[in-house]
């Protein structure tokens, strides 16, 4: 296992081919390809504004902390699933204002005579990202994750809430709820909103993947060393455990969003939210491209401060 380098994915500072989320939509992606250039938000683009270099050694650092030992692993876990449990229900209500503002007329191709309204679509891009949250039952995945880390720890239940930061994270939880929803008040409102999502998911992708890395491919000790004594899988290289009358794997959570050495959920909800900011700069009424594009690029800065903040909880 690598050490002290923040590890990288081969396209960590890369531009990849615009995927179109979904054929049936042929119409409105092409409307998108038309968009111009210096308008378009891409990863590339996206990466350079939030500094994803710093932003991967930053999340390195926080998890060569978490493996100090035990009771580090277990606050660093039980901290990072806390920070993420507001996210599925921000995703549902962003999108419930994105799809609303069809009453404002916030987002339409006038060109279109049949069905101008963008809204719809839009919001379903940015709604991609809850399905796999809800459907994935991926409250439940991480609730078995802290379990598992809780017994790696040896810390009896009664117990585990001296081991959780509570003030700092629950400060960050209403942070994140009020900037990620948007006010549903105004295109700039929900532009910010669609950003701060956008940013999200991005970082999401490198967070997990340099989690899976760092603190879960070392089967010779740590935690992936409790994991393989206590519940491998006969001839599997899956792990098996018990937990609310239920059989689950505990590092799934992580893995189900993106794992060392390749994309899974993450950077395909990134794919969408990426549409949908594009839709915005490109349907978006009342101003103008550039304007909007500001404001997706600022709500995206205000996710990547407060990740910042959260791994600087976590100093080496």
């Amino acid at each position: 296992m690598k050490t002290k380098n923040a590890p990288q994915k081969a396209n960590f500072c890369k531009s990849v081919p615009f995927k179109k989320p979904d054929a049936r939509d042929g119409q409105f992606t092409a409307e998108l390809d038309c968009l111009a250039s210096s308008l378009q938000i891409t990863e590339e683009t996206l990466q350079e504004k939030l500094d994803i270099t710093t932003c991967s050694k930053l999340i390195a650092d926080a998890c060569y902390a978490a493996n100090k030992n035990p009771q580090s692993f277990y606050t660093f876990i039980s901290s990072y699933t806390g920070f993420n449990r507001p996210a599925a229900g921000c995703v549902v209500q962003l999108t419930g204002h994105i799809d609303h503002a069809v009453f404002q007329k916030l987002f339409e191709n006038p060109d279109d005579k049949i069905l101008p309204d963008r809204s719809n679509y839009i919001a379903r891009q940015i709604y991609e990202a809850s399905t796999d949250e809800y459907l994935g039952r991926h409250h439940w995945l991480a609730a078995g994750l802290r379990e598992a880390a809780r017994q790696y720890a040896a810390i009896p239940l009664k117990e585990t809430a001296r081991h959780v930061a509570t003030p700092w994270l629950n400060a960050m939880n209403r942070e994140m709820i009020l900037n990620y929803c948007g006010d549903g008040e105004g295109i700039r409102s929900l532009a910010k909103a669609v950003g701060y999502h956008l940013a999200s998911e991005l970082l999401a992708d490198i967070e997990f993947s340099i989690i899976d890395q760092i603190l879960l491919c070392d089967k010779e000790s740590g935690f992936a060393a409790f994991l393989m004594h206590h519940y491998r899988k006969l001839n599997s290289a899956h792990f098996d455990m018990s937990f609310m009358n239920e059989r689950l794997d505990p590092v799934s959570w992580i893995r189900s969003h993106a794992q060392a050495d390749h994309h899974a959920a993450e950077y395909r909800h990134f794919q969408h939210a990426l549409h949908a900011a594009n839709g915005v700069i490109y349907w978006g009424q009342g101003f103008s491209g550039d304007v909007l594009q500001s404001c997706i690029y600022e709500g995206a800065a205000a996710f990547g401060n407060l990740q910042t903040r959260f791994f600087r909880q976590f100093p080496v």
